[in-house]
């Protein structure tokens, strides 16, 4: 029965349920201090209500300065790794955006500039890695993670919620 344990593990996951494998011995393998539920193979699962989008990526690691921060410090670099902001990424690397592979943490130096101040032509030239659309007739400028728009500074005043990113600051919209 053990070896249905992964197997089993997935399909509790794709259908909404988690479960948690325990040794055959019937120790707790998972630390949580629950003992194992033997009637399922050793096999713990509990229903998870339907998830809910929250828009706000911050917690309590991060902070919106996007230099060097406990959250980066906490990253483990394991290589190529999904990323949304520089912070998302070990220290000795950069949250590297293209067209043709989406983001991903790359080894590299970070950019220095400022949201809402610092003109950029990529995410590279931004502390946070992320730059974009300033006013109109302005150049592009580097933005970060807010909360409210008081993180927010320069041409860049407004904290808005964007999909697939979270909350940035961006411009005013045009009349």
């Amino acid at each position: 029965m053990r070896a249905l344990c992964p197997l089993l593990v997935l399909v509790f996951a794709l259908s909404g349920a988690v479960g948690a494998c325990s040794s055959a011995d019937g120790t707790d393998s998972s630390g949580d201090g629950t003992a194992t539920d033997s009637a399922n193979g050793g096999m713990r699962s509990m229903y998870l209500p339907d998830a809910s989008f929250d828009p706000t990526p911050n917690t309590p690691t991060r902070t919106n300065d996007a230099g060097t921060t406990p959250a980066d410090a906490a990253v483990v670099d394991t290589g190529r790794i999904e990323c949304i902001f520089n912070r998302d990424c070990s220290s000795n690397r950069r949250c590297e955006c293209t067209d043709a592979d989406g983001c991903w943490c790359e080894v590299g130096a970070r950019g220095t500039g400022s949201v809402g101040v610092t003109p950029c032509t990529s995410g590279n030239d931004c502390a946070s890695s992320l730059c974009v659309e300033g006013p109109l007739g302005s150049p592009t400028l580097c933005s970060d993670e807010c909360t409210t728009s008081n993180d927010c500074a320069g041409d860049l005043p407004i904290c808005a919620t964007i999909g697939f990113i979270g909350q940035i600051c961006v411009r005013t919209p045009p009349r």
